[in-house]
């Protein structure tokens, strides 16, 4: 495969991946919060406080709501990490993931807070923003490898 193909299919799987993040946080009953009233809009802009709330109520919550909210902000923000350098150069450097994923975690926050269908947490943002940052590790150690072992064939 040809360097230009794989950017070029990585281009693609970060548009689908996109979508799919932005349907899933912002669309996707099963994820969201729900349509909130205008009573019920909330901030949280204490960092740590939801995930200090997540890991004392855990028997309270259940073990999926510390996966779903914890991890799981963590996890659906890994392939921003891996996918964004594949696609695009110019946006490889552990920084540069950082800053983008941690705007566009702030992007949705906000549009799940002005739609009504979400809560802008900080937490949110810090864990979103730790996705990214994991995801470019596993493309600085794994992808890089499995891109030069394609793209040589």
């Amino acid at each position: 495969m040809s360097e230009k193909r794989f950017k070029d299919i990585s281009r693609i799987l970060f548009v689908i991946y996109i979508i799919a993040l932005i349907y899933i946080l912002l669309f996707y009953a099963e994820y969201r919060t729900g349509e909130l009233s205008d009573e019920f809009i909330r901030v949280n802009l204490q960092p740590f406080l939801e995930m200090k709330r997540v890991f004392v109520k855990m028997g309270d919550l259940g073990v999926m709501y510390f996966f779903r909210n914890l991890i799981g902000n963590i996890v659906i923000f890994a392939p921003f990490g891996i996918l964004l350098p594949c696609a695009f150069d110019r946006c490889a450097g552990l920084w540069k993931i950082a800053v983008l994923g941690f705007l566009t975690s702030l992007m949705i926050e906000s549009c799940q807070l002005i739609a009504k269908v979400g809560i802008f947490d900080i937490d949110d943002l810090i864990l979103n923003t730790s996705g990214a940052v994991i995801g470019y590790i596993i493309y600085k150690t794994l992808i890089i490898k499995l891109k030069k072992r394609l793209c040589s064939e």
